[in-house]
């Protein structure tokens, strides 16, 4: 049997032309009869090269919902602006924001515009890393001072090679047990980081980095970064794939940390049934998000340390 025929792309202009601002009175009608928004139709188009993120209708989807927690009853006037500022995203009128399908889009060009330089290197000499810095209970304030703290630790641990470079980004989980399942080893990782098992939800920053040593063997590179970060499966240095593409791993390791932080699993495909609870988490991350992936203090998530040649 053949596989399915891609769907055609719907032209940019014709998008354009079909696009309406929307009122919160109408966004909210919208999302609670199920009718799709008029920004919904840029997810068929080429629109930032589009077509070629296999992600995008997910990313429509945690759209979609964090637009639908942001209208509810108990979101706030600050929230209601939001909701509509990313609705009504539009040329000449970004909103900036990472929950915005288009902007993430925009914003993983920019951030996979860095790897180019490692697409031809000696792939023994580079590297997948991921640390988990650290864990919260007590809300996102703290997480700033933890995140300043992981950068200088790292950067000094690395800086003993000096041909060493890196480019990735901070991603923050919000880790809740009563609305999503927490991986067996993870929550091994969580609880040698303080982690109190009870319903509070965590907050875990952790990072991605690709790391170029030439003249280093990544089994050092590993040692080195274990011995500054010593809980259980912090710290987690790979090579990349053989069996891809280096170009498609490149272009996979960048958008990976721009994932949705509430894990799409745990809310509902139709974001009508979503609970009083998962409207709750919604609103909670994308007011961390307004925190830290504002497009005036995104570069706190940003971690990279490139040596130009």
């Amino acid at each position: 049997m053949s596989p399915p025929k891609a769907r055609p792309a719907v032209p940019i202009a014709e998008a354009t032309r079909a696009h309406r601002t929307l009122s919160l009175g109408r966004l909210r009608r919208c999302l609670q009869n199920g009718v799709p928004l008029p920004k919904e139709l840029f997810a068929d188009t080429d629109l930032a090269g589009l077509q070629k993120n296999a992600y995008r209708y997910r990313d429509r989807k945690y759209e979609r919902a964090a637009l639908r927690a942001l209208t509810c009853v108990k979101a706030t006037a600050e929230e209601h602006e939001l909701a509509l500022r990313v609705c009504n995203c539009e040329s000449g009128n970004r909103c900036g924001r990472l929950v915005c399908f288009i902007c993430n889009q925009k914003y993983w060009r920019r951030r996979r515009s860095l790897l180019k330089r490692f697409e031809e290197v000696d792939p023994s000499t580079l590297s997948w890393c991921t640390v988990v810095i650290g864990v919260s209970q007590i809300g996102y304030p703290i997480l700033e001072g933890m995140i300043g703290r992981f950068k200088a630790e790292f950067s000094k641990t690395i800086s003993r090679y000096p041909e060493a470079q890196w480019s990735g980004r901070i991603e923050i989980d919000y880790v809740d047990g009563t609305i999503e399942h927490v991986k067996p080893e993870k929550a091994t990782t969580l609880a040698a980081l303080g982690q109190i098992p009870c319903e509070i939800a965590s907050l875990v920053p952790h990072v991605h980095l690709v790391v170029h040593h030439p003249g280093v063997r990544r089994e050092t590179i590993a040692f080195h970064l274990k011995r500054a970060f010593v809980a259980v499966r912090q710290v987690q240095v790979r090579a990349f794939r053989t069996t891809r593409a280096r170009l498609a791993s490149l272009d996979a390791l960048a958008r990976y940390p721009l994932k949705p932080p509430l894990l799409l699993p745990a809310v509902p495909k139709d974001v009508r049934k979503c609970t009083a609870m998962h409207l709750a988490a919604l609103r909670y991350v994308v007011r961390m998000r307004e925190a830290f992936d504002h497009p005036t203090s995104r570069g706190l998530l940003e971690f990279d340390c490139i040596r130009d040649r």
